[in-house]
């Protein structure tokens, strides 16, 4: 179902893409965010260093992939012809997701602690 976008009808899928290449490129840069709690540093989502989190590889190429998804949503709103552009999209959109759950996956795997401590530690939080 269209909608109208500033007297244009624009594809739903295309403004869903464009959104989701968004969180994407912001989700990269909140990795490593840090939150001033009391005189100290918390680490919010990622110490790099200490092999904790997702990497920096990974993170660059979520982020890399996040553009080319908001590119291409752009390119789908403005009705160019590129032929099979909403299964582009669509690939994008899982090859981020999947670098995600890699990096994820593999963080958790290569920690000191077991992966039973790991899932123990996130239902807490």
């Amino acid at each position: 179902m269209p909608i109208n976008v500033a007297g244009r009808s624009v594809a739903t899928g295309a403004i869903v893409a464009a959104v989701g290449g968004l969180v994407g490129i912001v989700a990269t840069f909140l990795i490593w965010a840090q939150l001033t709690v009391g005189a100290g540093m918390v680490q919010v989502l990622g110490d790099v260093p200490s092999g904790k989190g997702i990497d920096e590889n990974a993170g660059k190429v979520a982020l890399a992939l996040g553009i080319i998804a908001l590119a291409l949503a752009i390119a789908w709103a403005l009705d160019m012809k590129i032929p099979m552009l909403p299964a582009l999209v669509a690939g994008v959109g899982v090859l981020i997701l999947v670098v995600v759950a890699l990096t994820f996956f593999t963080s958790i795997l290569t920690k000191e602690t077991s992966l039973k401590d790991a899932l123990d530690l996130a239902n807490k939080a």
